[in-house]
């Protein structure tokens, strides 16, 4: 996500949720090496919306992910306990 490309990840977990449902990339069935070959040959075919896709992944990163969040996050408890 960092580095703005495009994401392909099993449907698991929380992955959906950090992917934004499907707005960073995309989501294969565990498992399923047909699916994982169909999205790969997908983001081939369609390069805008694989730099869509990245752009996305960059933002949602830098918004949620990102050191700089983190550290935000980390001296709000901090502060509270303080």
């Amino acid at each position: 996500m960092m580095m703005g490309k495009p994401i392909i990840a099993s449907n698991i977990s929380d992955i959906p949720i950090i992917l934004d449902n499907g707005k960073c990339g995309l989501l294969v069935r565990p498992g399923s090496i047909d699916d994982l070959k169909e999205k790969i040959e997908y983001l081939l075919d369609n390069t805008k919306k694989g730099l869509k896709f990245g752009r996305n992944a960059k933002k949602r990163y830098k918004e949620k992910y990102s050191y700089m969040q983190k550290e935000k996050i980390i001296n709000e408890v901090y502060s509270r306990l303080l």
